[in-house]
């Protein structure tokens, strides 16, 4: 499903919830990669909103 990070205007798919350790309490973060591949990037799980309209692969 694809999603859509206002903080850096881009749309990617969920690749990761939570940091890599094991935290106390709910996650904060979200790992998101670019719809078509690409690098990972890092968002505020609070702020991730889903895609409102399709969204092709490289589109940001």
């Amino acid at each position: 499903m694809p999603v859509y990070d206002p903080a850096t205007g881009r749309h990617g798919t969920v690749a990761g919830i939570g940091e890599p350790y094991v935290l106390p309490g709910p996650p904060d973060v979200v790992y998101l990669r670019p719809i078509g591949g690409g690098t990972e990037w890092s968002a505020d799980i609070h702020q991730v909103q889903p895609a409102l309209t399709p969204v092709r692969g490289g589109a940001r």
